[in-house]
């Protein structure tokens, strides 16, 4: 238990069931990514999964003290194999999340943003029953489309007030664009990269199978599980600030 810190093991076995190990076609890899390649098999690059367990480790470390800090951590997993797993994981440990699609500027230019999220409040007071009411069939289905495009796009940002400390992206270069936003204004990127793609603009890398939606599941659940160990933390060190002064 020291070697994690406390943070919920993921066990070789675990990953390897998963599939977390199966890479891309040797031909499709990246060179950048040859430290965390243990072989080749059936033409398939093997990731090495001793450095996916020591890269989960890592993340959840950092997740764990930015939660600890009061700060959050941004979930974005738009793939259709991880996307509802992490919009359920963001929500359980409070995080804010990207599921649908990333919208330019989501972290560059926070205001458009947050203009964006006041047109989504809007729009749910306007498709209110007694609103939709007054308008013809055909003005209300066109009013409650646009209210669910904006919710499926904002729902997970729309709390966020102020930036992320850092970003959890399940494949990096799915979610090239978003990366780039991060570095851009020097926020931490924490990223599952697959044998394809480049680890040069990734600060914490979880070398693994990023399409396999059972181990895309156990990065999101365990990265969630160390931002819910870091609350924890965080709310037993309040009381005992507020105790530090004792009685004169």
């Amino acid at each position: 238990m020291a070697e994690n810190d406390g943070l919920p093991a993921v066990s070789i076995r675990e990953l390897m069931k998963s599939g977390a190990h199966f890479g891309h076609r040797k031909r499709f890899w990246h060179p950048s990514f040859r430290k965390y390649i243990f072989g080749v098999r059936n033409n398939l690059h093997i990731i090495n999964l001793d450095e996916t367990k020591k890269g989960l480790l890592a993340a959840s470390r950092s997740c764990r003290e930015i939660a600890a800090s009061g700060n959050k951590v941004m979930f974005v997993c738009t793939k259709p194999a991880g996307a509802e797993t992490a919009k359920l994981e963001a929500e359980r440990c409070g995080m804010p999340y990207v599921t649908h699609r990333w919208l330019g500027g989501l972290l560059s230019n926070y205001k458009t943003i947050s203009n964006s999220v006041q047109q989504l409040e809007e729009y749910e007071k306007l498709c209110r029953p007694e609103n939709l009411r007054s308008m013809t069939k055909k003005e209300g289905l066109r009013m409650l489309a646009k209210l669910r495009r904006l919710q499926l796009t904002l729902n997970g940002v729309r709390g966020m007030e102020g930036l992320p400390a850092a970003l959890f992206v399940v494949d990096a270069g799915y979610h090239h664009i978003a990366i780039r936003e991060a570095r851009k204004i020097g926020m931490l990127v924490i990223a599952v990269v697959d044998t394809n793609y480049s680890v040069d603009d990734i600060d914490v890398v979880i070398p693994g199978n990023d399409d396999s939606t059972h181990s895309i599941g156990i990065y999101i659940k365990t990265i969630a599980d160390a931002v819910i160990a870091g609350q924890a933390s965080q709310r037993k060190e309040k009381p005992a600030k507020s105790n530090g002064g004792g009685r004169g």
